[in-house]
């Protein structure tokens, strides 16, 4: 089965790498093995220093390419500060988690969207989330959803979202920009609910409430986590 992993390295014929480094191939060359070759283009040293009673699975995970994506996008897109609403769609996923974890520690307010009562209850009682919006329950229907959006706002004191980290898209996307502050920035980090549609344009609900980013001076910015590579060692 090919995936990334991290490795130690058990011999070497590239000066870049030594035995007994640490290293993570993302390019899926050795898959789950093991034992395998990869060629050294394709590695990244990682740095362990600090992670003692970490198991090395952790740098596939939030240590690795989901805790970073949750990293440098909420952190360097997003920029939320002390006291801000941060909601976050597809919370109870690997990177979603994470992020509402992060927005937490920044001192801010997070309303946690995702689905079914079991992964709700796991972001307010677990993951420390404000508030916590089962889309389900909504039925696919927008008015309903914003519906029960509002109220979750409204029940932790905020006016409105400061910062969408979204991973979902679709309607859950077009009624987060209807509630939206001022300077309001939205960070795109994928659209789960268009990937796997049979048709995207019969099946996909496109952003109709956009306009709003003009009146509100809001900002909406995609990005890719490996533009900040040169960073991940901190």
């Amino acid at each position: 089965m090919r995936g990334a992993t991290v490795n130690e390295v058990l011999a070497s014929r590239d000066e870049r790498f030594a035995v007994g480094d640490i290293v993570m191939d993302n390019n899926a060359e050795g898959g789950w093995s093991e034992f395998s070759i990869a060629w050294g283009a394709g590695l990244r040293r990682v740095d362990v220093s600090g992670c003692e009673g970490l198991p090395l699975s952790a740098h596939l995970g939030v240590l690795g390419l989901t805790g970073l994506t949750a990293y440098f996008g909420l952190l360097r897109v997003g920029r939320p500060a002390p006291g801000e609403t941060v909601m976050v769609s597809g919370a109870a996923g690997a990177t979603g988690s994470v992020a509402c974890q992060i927005a937490r520690i920044c001192g801010c307010k997070v309303v946690a969207v995702a689905g079914g009562a079991d992964k709700c209850r796991w972001l307010r009682e677990d993951v420390g989330c404000d508030a916590a919006v089962d889309y389900k329950l909504a039925g696919g229907d927008p008015a309903a959803f914003q519906k029960m959006l509002r109220k979750a706002l409204k029940d932790i004191g905020s006016s409105g979202v400061d910062v969408f980290f979204d991973n979902v898209g679709g309607f859950i996307l077009n009624e987060a920009l209807r509630r939206l502050n001022m300077r309001g920035r939205v960070v795109v980090c994928g659209a789960i609910s268009s990937y796997n549609v049979d048709d995207p344009r019969d099946d996909v609900v496109a952003p109709t409430n956009h306009m709003s980013l003009i009146s509100l001076r809001a900002r909406m910015e995609g990005f890719i986590v490996f533009d900040y590579a040169a960073e991940y060692p901190q």
